[in-house]
């Protein structure tokens, strides 16, 4: 029985330790506005409490973890519903390949791409 327990407990350690590595690569220390600045995006594009945000390099897809399905409103009257996990791909000033994130126009609609338009007068954004 003891060596059962030990097999155990090595074979839970084994497949706990690749686990644990692989987020610890994966999830982000920089705050998520930093991090949505550095793209060239604007603070507000997610819920306050979202608990972290995880980045692929090579491919550029990322994740941001929110604990619950929540909506938040906009100045003008838009809202957007978010999933409790929204990924998309980054590039510069836009975000594409979203899932998890929806807005309502006449109907229900998934929002696919936000890009960032920063030039004067004022900085816009656009959902596609």
């Amino acid at each position: 029985m003891g060596g059962d327990v030990n097999s155990l407990s090595n074979n839970i350690e084994e497949g706990a330790i690749p686990l644990f590595n692989r987020l610890r690569g994966k999830m982000q220390r920089k705050p998520l506005v930093e991090f949505l600045g550095s793209y060239g995006l604007p603070k507000g594009l997610f819920p306050k409490n979202e608990t972290h945000y995880e980045v692929e390099e090579d491919t550029r897809k990322s994740s941001v973890f929110i604990p619950y399905v929540c909506e938040v409103g906009f100045k003008d009257s838009s809202v957007l519903t978010y999933a409790t996990k929204v990924t998309r791909m980054l590039s510069q000033g836009k975000f594409s390949n979203i899932v998890g994130l929806k807005t309502k126009i006449l109907v229900w609609g998934k929002v696919t791409s936000i890009g960032a338009d920063v030039g004067p007068p004022r900085s816009r954004l656009l959902l596609v």
